[in-house]
């Protein structure tokens, strides 16, 4: 029996002409399917996941920034807090050093170089330490006595009765005192000790510091209130001029009359020409020049400032840390 000829064009011509049997009927749509594969969930919750953590990253550090924007705002209104009210602590005090510094003195220790106070504002606590800057002897009055080796000896005997922790390392430097018309060699505690940090002269660990802080100063004319000052700074201030028992006697006196002036106090002495010359050169019974240390502490940090003034008013140093 013939077999049909297959016509052009047919049904089946193009695959018999290639000499492949006829694909089945679903053929077709399992190719379909293999090539276009659809969408698969797991594709579609990663992507969610990755816009997730972007946006996380993104209000992290947004919130980061926001954070340090607060910390510094508080930061900086701590800051001005700080600032205005030492400045007014200092407006405040400084003009009745003499009157803060009378009324601590009591009969049982009358020489006394400091006032303390405390006051609290806005929450933040201002410790106050009023002192008598010509209570205490001079840097540069003693170089000038005993040249800078001598002062450096004279620095570590007013260390007495501490442990002597402070390091002397002195650095003069010469400058000019225009309010007080004479060289200043010797114009802050740091040209004559090692400090670190203002804790070292106030505050509870203070030590030493607040030993040498009521013996020695850098500022002030150089000349020694006789009826404030140690019986140790005394000795060192007057290069030696007067004896032990003239120094006790001294300090008897001033104790006994608390109101005796200068000459008054030299008169029951008994002392020399020599003598008299060289102390009353030295010695003073009124002050010019007081200090202003201030401790302002929170819950978290202590700022320190320090304000000098000199000569009624005439002259002052700030200093801040």
């Amino acid at each position: 029996m013939a077999r049909a000829r297959p016509q052009p064009g047919g049904r089946h011509s193009h695959a018999e002409a290639r000499g492949h049997a006829a694909r089945p009927a679903g053929w077709a749509g399992m190719v379909s399917d293999i090539r276009r594969p659809g969408p698969k969930p797991g594709y579609a919750l990663l992507m969610v996941l990755l816009v997730l953590v972007v946006a996380a990253a993104v209000l992290s550090a947004a919130a980061r920034r926001c954070a340090d924007s607060a910390v510094r705002a508080y930061a900086a209104q701590r800051n001005l807090q700080v600032h205005w009210g030492a400045l007014g602590c200092r407006a405040t005090v400084l003009p009745m050093a003499e009157e803060l510094l009378d009324a601590s003195a009591t009969p049982t220790e009358p020489i006394i170089q400091e006032a303390r106070r405390a006051v609290v504002l806005g929450g933040m606590r201002f410790n106050l330490i009023v002192s008598d800057e010509q209570a205490k002897a001079n840097a540069g009055a003693l170089a000038a006595l005993y040249g800078d080796d001598g002062l450096k000896k004279a620095v570590r005997k007013l260390q007495a009765g501490g442990r002597g922790s402070l390091e002397v390392r002195l650095r003069p430097v010469e400058t000019s005192e225009a309010a007080l018309e004479r060289p200043v060699r010797y114009a802050s505690l740091d040209q004559v000790f090692v400090l670190a940090h203002p804790s070292q002269w106030i505050g509870p660990e203070a030590g030493d510091g607040a030993v040498v802080r009521r013996r020695l100063t850098c500022w002030g004319p150089g000349r020694i209130n006789l009826k404030r000052a140690e019986v140790v700074t005394l000795r060192e201030a007057l290069g030696g001029a007067l004896t032990e028992s003239q120094l006790a006697s001294l300090d008897d006196i001033r104790r006994r009359e608390p109101e005796a002036g200068v000459q008054k106090i030299l008169s029951q002495l008994q002392l020399t020409r020599q003598q008299l010359e060289t102390v009353g050169g030295a010695a003073t019974d009124r002050s010019a020049c007081h200090s202003l240390w201030i401790c302002v502490e929170d819950r978290t940090r202590r700022w320190y400032r320090l304000f000098v003034e000199e000569a009624d008013g005439a002259s002052e140093r700030t200093y801040s840390w």
